[in-house]
């Protein structure tokens, strides 16, 4: 048959509310019941403490290594450790994926040197690469679209400098890739211009493509190392565990202040 529990309240002072939680832990027949909500730089340090510890075993457990016996590792340097290592490996993860869209955004295009552009806007000559879709482009040529022409003569609104063209450089069944050049600046903003990465040199960002999946594979191999080495982590979340509890009680004991 169960019991059931009878309430007590148990005043102290203040500062004797550490060692009166002590006491009541040394019974192990009671359970504290907060009076108010538990708070303190102690509790917070030590909650963050476990939710990284959990982090770094939720890790560890997709990885398959044989444990290192007789390795004392410090609990606290080898969570640090690991935390750095996935931090890095996600930053490395984004980093990839933002290198593999630029690498597709300008595959169609090929490596360029936005430089030599500058260069040439210095000389006056400037190019802008754009996009658009064919609909779109025949609205700004005077002569419909040819496979056998590649720059054609745009319509002359009256704020378009004489002489701009179209070069077409490449196209789809409904996109077309060409580049505005003109002798004079002309406003962007009235431009489809191509969205194209900073880094414009293809054969470079795969290179760091190569250098980005390397890195995580070496940033694998050293967590499962550390992975090897973590039998104590279950002996220190369970330390955490009682160091939460006791601060728990102990902060939620109701203050006369």
């Amino acid at each position: 048959m169960i019991e059931t529990m009878k309430h007590i309240m148990i005043a102290c002072l203040d500062k004797d509310r550490q060692s009166a939680v002590e006491a009541l832990g040394r019974l192990g027949t009671v359970h504290v019941t907060p009076m108010s909500a538990p708070a303190s730089e102690e509790l917070d340090s030590l909650r963050k403490r476990h939710d990284n510890l959990l982090k770094v075993i939720n890790a560890f457990q997709g990885l398959e290594v044989q444990p290192s016996p007789g390795v004392n590792d410090s609990p606290e340097e080898l969570v640090d450790q690991a935390l750095a290592l996935m931090e890095e490996r996600q930053q490395c993860q984004e980093q990839e994926r933002s290198t593999e869209l630029a690498i597709t955004a300008l595959q169609p295009w090929g490596s360029f040197d936005r430089a030599q552009l500058e260069t040439l806007a210095d000389r006056g000559l400037h190019v802008y690469p754009c996009q658009a879709a064919k609909a779109k482009l025949l609205e700004l040529l005077e002569a419909p679209l040819s496979d056998a022409v590649h720059a054609y003569p745009l319509k002359q609104p009256k704020d378009l400098p004489q002489g701009t063209v179209c070069q077409i450089l490449s196209k789809t069944k409904d996109v077309v890739r060409f580049a505005i050049i003109s002798r004079e600046a002309l406003d962007e903003s009235r431009l489809p211009l191509a969205q194209l990465p900073a880094q414009t040199d293809l054969k470079q960002l795969h290179r760091d493509l190569n250098a980005l999946r390397q890195r995580q594979a070496d940033l694998g191999v050293q967590l499962k190392k550390l992975a090897a080495r973590s039998g104590a982590l279950e002996d220190y979340r369970q330390k955490l565990d009682s160091q939460i509890e006791f601060a728990t009680a102990r902060d939620s004991m109701a203050s006369s202040n």
